[in-house]
């Protein structure tokens, strides 16, 4: 029982340095009332929001001052995680529910898409006060990069390197992890401030280039008017959109070699390969077929092709106009995802590669010598990774996990009365964290279905493994605590 509190407190102190940031990044959309004044009627709730969440950290962080200096072992590393973002999830959905925008479930649902990068929405974006527009793209921004990213790059890297690879991140491109973060989040806002700059140069208002350009990068996909990237009818704007989808869906180490003018070791790496033959394949596909069935252009079938590809959910068409077709061919491109230590959702595309490749060697080594037979490899951004047989092993019972999970959330949203086709559609969307809808995810929509979805929202964004680790230590810890409770009151009753 000791050894569990001593663990715990320890937990409390890493969860209260986190939660800390999180009751800063709730400020953030305060900035709003400067261009729109009348919204500062809402400014009580975001900060009453930040002096809660700051409060807690202060607690936690005393809670654990003890335990500050200790080294992370293995599983308490993905409790922080998970507790973190379940923690920020809430905290983001207090300005919807205090203001009363929003019921507790619609505002969990907003805040958890926000912070997944996903994109599907429940609000009214026409009606809602800019405000709250503002805070959705700066939840997007944050969770796109990471929490605990964040951290590192505003305090320090003392807090291990545990907790940075729990979060999923792969892209340590300096030994220092500390100047990493901070390359990570200079190269990450560079590309947001160029893209605002840019948007307002194609004429899109400052308002709607600051949300859309955060919700581009981050691959989330939230927008401020109700048809998305299609309401500013520019040619420019969508080319950009489809740009900044496409760094958001890019490795960050690979960005440092754009940045270091290596387009050759660029070119070579299978993620951006695989992306850029994804897109190609798919956009001439859809168009040679639709053609002839549907009033879609080339480029509008290229935007929903690189939106897919990149997890991102912006649209320049009404889904639910052009199916069965279209529908059903974005959803493997939704399920394989983007790049590894990207902004973007789904399967990973490194994993999808290894996946192939290990059963093409499978076959090899059934009909070849065993000295011709290859290992597995990813060609990555700062090496040509080997795996071996345990780490492909990983990537198949990942792949495994997913379409368990996938399969099971389909199964209950069909059980509500939702189409198959649009339950596998809205599924894919909100486990690879895309946010593109067919039209059944809306305000009125069953909660049993919006916290199904939210569910594999937070699965896909932490990455499947993160979360069910989560909930096997957690329940270790509960059998060992309540054993300890029962011989604590056998001691008692001696």
């Amino acid at each position: 029982m000791k050894q569990l509190l001593s663990k715990y407190s320890q937990i409390a102190y890493y969860t209260g340095i986190l939660t800390q940031i999180v009751g800063i990044i709730t400020l953030l959309p305060l900035l709003a009332i400067i261009l729109y004044p009348e919204d500062s009627q809402f400014a009580i709730y975001f900060l009453v929001t930040s002096v809660i969440a700051l409060m807690l950290s202060v607690f936690l962080k005393k809670l654990g001052k003890a335990h500050s200096t200790d080294a992370l072992v293995a599983g308490e590393d993905f409790l922080i995680v998970v507790i973190v973002w379940l923690l920020a999830m809430f905290f983001s959905s207090l300005p919807f529910l205090l203001s009363g925008q929003l019921s507790f479930t619609l505002a969990m649902f907003e805040a958890v898409s926000g912070w997944t990068t996903t994109g599907l929405s429940v609000v009214n974006v026409e009606v809602i006060p800019k405000i709250f527009l503002l805070h959705r793209s700066v939840i997007q921004f944050f969770g796109g990069v990471g929490l605990i990213l964040v951290v590192f790059s505003v305090l320090s890297d003392t807090y291990g390197m545990r907790l940075f690879s729990a979060e999923g991140h792969s892209d340590r491109l300096l030994p220092n992890l500390k100047k990493s973060a901070r390359i990570i989040m200079t190269i990450y806002s560079f590309y947001m401030i160029t893209g605002v700059g840019l948007y307002v140069f194609f004429g899109m208002p400052f308002f709607d280039a600051l949300n859309i350009s955060m919700a581009a990068l981050s691959t989330g996909g939230f927008a401020v008017t109700s048809n998305s990237i299609a309401y500013y009818k520019s040619i420019p704007i969508e080319i950009l959109t489809m740009i900044l989808m496409v760094l958001g869906n890019t490795n960050f180490a690979a960005h440092l070699l754009l940045f270091q003018r290596k387009f050759k070791r660029y070119s070579q790496c299978d993620e951006t390969r695989m992306m850029f033959v994804s897109i190609f394949v798919f956009t001439l596909i859809i168009f040679i077929i639709t053609r002839q069935l549907a009033d879609l252009t080339f480029r509008q079938i290229l935007f929903e092709v690189v939106s897919a590809v990149t997890t991102t959910g912006f649209a320049l068409s009404d889904y639910s106009v052009f199916r069965p077709f279209l529908v059903m061919t974005l959803i493997p491109l939704m399920w394989m995802g983007g790049g590894s230590g990207s902004t973007a959702g789904g399967i990973k595309q490194y994993r999808v590669v290894a996946f192939i490749r290990s059963c093409k060697l499978s076959i090899q080594k059934a009909i070849l010598p065993k000295q011709v037979v290859k290992d597995v490899y990813v060609s990555m951004p700062t090496q040509k990774l080997y795996l071996n047989p345990m780490e492909t092993l990983r990537i198949h019972h990942f792949i495994s996990y997913y379409f368990i999970i996938y399969f099971i959330g389909v199964a209950i949203l069909v059980v509500n009365q939702i189409d198959v086709m649009d339950a596998a559609f809205e599924m894919a969307s909100a486990l690879s964290t895309v946010g593109t809808s067919v039209g059944i995810t809306t305000a009125t929509t069953s909660s049993i279905v919006l916290w199904t979805e939210m569910a594999a929202m937070f699965f896909g964004r932490l990455e499947i493994m993160i979360v069910i680790i989560f909930f096997v230590y957690s329940w270790s810890d509960l059998n060992m605590f309540i054993k300890g409770c029962i011989r604590f009151k056998k001691s008692i009753g001696n």
